[in-house]
């Protein structure tokens, strides 16, 4: 009977170290992604090691940038979802200001990675590039679909 308290306790304690792991699940599979997306559109556009080297500096700044307006208007959504119902007319239109002003600045960040991508790559694989990337994402949320539900719970 005593095995019981000290068994409860035992996984109380542990539950720190278990949250750290998830977290460091996640980034592990940020980075698994990353690599697989690398492999997944240098393998479709059938790069050159010059034209590799030319092109993966852009890309990476251009998703480094991308991410930032990403993790900015996920914030803001959060807080939305968290907060909206107290918020006033006018935080909420401040919300949604922001949020338009991000898309904006998100089309406008592709349109000026457009200009640069043309630099250094032939256009026939810029059009393949584009077609690998929305390939690797139709294919990732399928494979995300499988781990979790409708819920977005792993099952």
């Amino acid at each position: 009977m005593k095995t019981l308290p000290i068994f409860l306790l035992a996984i109380i304690m542990s539950i720190p170290a278990l949250l750290s792991a998830q977290e460091n699940c996640r980034k592990a599979d940020i980075e698994k992604i990353r690599a697989e997306k690398v492999s997944f559109i240098t393998t479709q556009l059938d790069l050159s090691v010059e034209e590799a080297q030319k092109f993966w500096p852009v890309y990476n700044e251009f998703e480094k940038k991308n991410d930032e307006f990403i993790e900015a208007e996920r914030t803001i959504h959060k807080d939305l979802k968290n907060r909206g119902d107290k918020m006033t007319d006018t935080e909420l239109e401040k919300n949604l200001d922001k949020i338009n002003d991000i898309q904006m600045q998100k089309a406008n960040l592709q349109s000026e990675y457009y200009s640069k991508f043309k630099k250094v790559l032939p256009i026939k694989k810029l059009v393949k590039f584009y077609a690998a990337e929305k390939e690797f994402r139709k294919q990732l949320l399928h494979e995300y679909g499988k781990c979790y539900g409708k819920e977005g719970k792993p099952e």
